[in-house]
């Protein structure tokens, strides 16, 4: 994420973050 931050690419990296400590 650079610059402008898209709610999309932010849910994402979440989602992601949290499937992975799953």
């Amino acid at each position: 994420v650079s610059g402008t931050s898209s709610t999309e690419e932010v849910v994402q990296v979440e989602a992601r973050r949290l499937w992975n400590a799953t």
